[in-house]
């Protein structure tokens, strides 16, 4: 979110509104979840409209290995959570 929200604030010049913006879209997210007790998987594929800004960047991360990157950063806490 962090990530997000900086890019945006250098876009646009406004560090505040950038991250009020991004905490609502993620605070969304996690909402309609509650609220319709859908999964992670459910809710992306709704998000995810072909040639859409989110299935595009879903893509892009996903092509550059953002989600290994993340699996393989989890695997080196595993004994650290006892897993």
């Amino acid at each position: 979110m962090q990530t997000g929200a900086a890019w945006l604030a250098r876009q646009t010049g406004d560090k505040q509104a950038a991250e009020s913006y991004v905490a609502g879209v993620f605070a969304g997210f996690l909402r309609q979840m509650q609220e319709t007790g859908a999964d992670f998987e459910t809710l992306l594929q709704g998000l995810a409209t072909e040639g859409g800004l989110n299935a595009s960047l879903k893509a892009h991360m996903a092509q550059a290995g953002a989600h290994d990157a993340l699996t393989d950063g989890l695997d080196a806490l595993k004994l650290r959570l006892g897993l």
